[in-house]
């Protein structure tokens, strides 16, 4: 097996990727975001269950429904690393992680940094397959 397979599957997880134009009808937005299945990714999610309290779990340690949605919109709102595109008026709209967790709460950009983040997933997935066919 050639490494330079092993470093491209690895980029693919760990690199966030710009997402292009007109994502899930956000008309002249981009995204950068990262696999959820990557190190740095995976890192931060148990960094994240770690933090919640045992007064958002359930008897058997497991989180509660409501802690669980909390928790997935806090893993998709730190999947995203930049945009470019979006404005505030006239104003370009710097990003920061604040912000993107502020615009999760609109259907429309959760559901394209959801599609986003699951494309990038999925196209590093598919090199992780070819990889194990090699």
């Amino acid at each position: 097996m050639d490494i330079s397979e092993i470093k491209a599957a690895s980029q693919a997880m760990d690199e966030p990727q710009w997402v292009g134009e007109d994502v899930h009808g956000l008309k002249g937005v981009k995204l950068l975001v990262a696999s959820r299945d990557g190190r740095d990714a995976q890192r931060q999610i148990n960094r994240l269950v770690r933090s919640i309290g045992q007064d958002q779990r359930d008897e058997d340690g497991t989180l509660t429904e409501e802690a669980q949605e909390s928790l997935d919109d806090m893993v998709l709102a730190r999947s995203i690393h930049d945009w470019s595109g979006l404005t505030d008026g006239a104003k370009k709209l710097s990003f920061s992680v604040e912000t993107a967790e502020a615009l999760c709460q609109s259907s429309v950009f959760y559901a394209a940094l959801r599609d986003s983040v699951a494309h990038v997933t999925k196209k590093a997935n598919v090199l992780l397959e070819d990889l194990e066919k090699n």
